[in-house]
């Protein structure tokens, strides 16, 4: 009884990994999803920015109507990018999840919400 309540966990807990994993989008489909779209969000300060990802691995932030390049790659399901304001480089890597119309940009590392993007 007890090694069957042991193995019974251990699947529901594999089934559950699995099931949270396959809600990111990766590769192709994290790229088809991004790619020659602009998307809307605001910094944690709460000031409105645009992006856009070019194909090419390349892009724009517009930031207080300021336009600054963007670089970006896709490695399996992490989406890489960054750009310089003032100066000072800015970038991260997320796991991508779409949710009805919006993105969900969750830091590939801590898995915490970096940033919500509504595509415009």
């Amino acid at each position: 009884m007890y090694r069957t309540s042991i193995a019974a966990s251990l699947c529901l807990l594999a089934l559950a990994s699995c099931a949270g994993q396959s809600d990111y989008l990766g590769g192709q489909g994290l790229a088809q999803a991004l790619v020659g779209r602009q998307f809307a969000a605001a910094t944690d300060r709460g000031i409105p920015f645009t992006i856009k990802f070019d194909s090419g691995g390349t892009g724009t932030v517009t930031l207080y109507k300021r336009a600054m390049p963007l670089t970006w790659t896709i490695s399996g399901d992490v989406l890489c990018f960054g750009t310089t304001v003032n100066g000072q480089t800015h970038s991260e890597c997320d796991k991508v999840r779409q949710v009805g119309v919006e993105y969900e940009f969750i830091d590939s590392t801590t898995g915490s919400l970096n940033n919500t993007y509504t595509p415009i």
